[in-house]
């Protein structure tokens, strides 16, 4: 009687399982409706503005800055027009990427973190548009304005917030360190995204301290591209490196102990064969 039940509760469990899975349409929602409706309307009124003040630009705007926050490269104005639509665009992909993970499940037990992350990214992405208009319309000066240390310190601190939320992100195919390793196995992706999460807080630190370095000292444009890009791909090779390291420790762990087992096993029969 017993063992029936047990079997019809593994029943249950694995119909609420598969209901959860097929259910993705609303089950696998981090993010709600009445967030997502707000979120593309800001991205909406976004575009508006912009196309707004779209016939007031010069024929060549601002498109680049340097390190030091002065203007080095200008561009047609209808460039603008896809910079100003990205931030739609990204939203999109963040509300698309839960339904088609097949572990997409696993943003809903995390949904406050990838909330927050959305937002905070949205709302960047939609003020990083404005530089253009900003520095042709004279508001931001074109040399030795502030974008430089401006965009350093907010991709700081999104990428201190993302070291952040990696830690407590579960297994998935499209958001976090994913190396093959943590995807086979969780305790692995586990500690990967722990180390993930110091090395992005710690890029993110570093990018804030170099746009202040570059706001106050002149530094050559090309030599602060290749810190940055050396501080970028440190903090993205450590979680990797740790990922494979800690597979090939747990994969040793495992053979020896089979090893152990085999031997104690040959001891076993020895003495069997001796006993008779």
């Amino acid at each position: 009687m017993r063992g029936n039940n047990l079997n019809d509760l593994k029943n249950n469990i694995n119909n609420a399982e598969d209901k959860n899975k097929t259910d993705s349409g609303e089950k696998i929602a981090p993010i709600g409706r009445n967030l997502c409706i707000a979120l593309v309307a800001l991205c909406v009124v976004n575009i508006i503005a912009h196309l707004a003040c779209y016939s007031r630009l010069p024929e060549n705007v601002p498109i680049h800055w340097g390190a030091d926050g002065s203007v080095n490269g200008y561009g047609p104005r209808a460039v603008t027009l896809i910079l100003d639509v990205l931030p739609l665009l990204c939203l999109g992909l963040f509300l698309v990427i839960p339904k088609m993970d097949p572990k997409g499940e696993n943003y809903m037990k995390a949904s406050g973190l990838y909330r927050g992350f959305v937002i905070a990214f949205t709302l960047i992405m939609c003020g990083v548009t404005w530089f253009t208009e900003a520095t042709a319309f004279g508001v931001i000066p074109a040399t030795g304005g502030p974008v430089g240390l401006i965009i350093s310190v907010v991709l700081g601190a999104l990428f201190v917030g993302l070291g952040n939320y990696l830690p407590r992100m579960r297994q998935n195919y499209t958001f976090g360190i994913r190396t093959p390793w943590a995807l086979a196995d969780e305790n692995n992706w586990k500690r990967t995204q722990r180390v993930g999460g110091i090395s992005f807080m710690v890029l993110g630190v570093l990018l804030v301290v170099a746009g202040v370095v570059s706001s106050v000292v002149p530094v050559d444009d090309m030599l602060m591209a290749a810190i940055i890009v050396t501080i970028a791909v440190g903090a993205a090779l450590v979680p990797y490196v740790y990922s494979y390291l800690l597979f090939r420790r747990n994969r040793g762990s495992r053979q020896n102990g089979s090893n152990v087992i085999a031997m104690l096993n040959t001891v076993a029969l020895t003495q069997n064969t001796n006993q008779r």
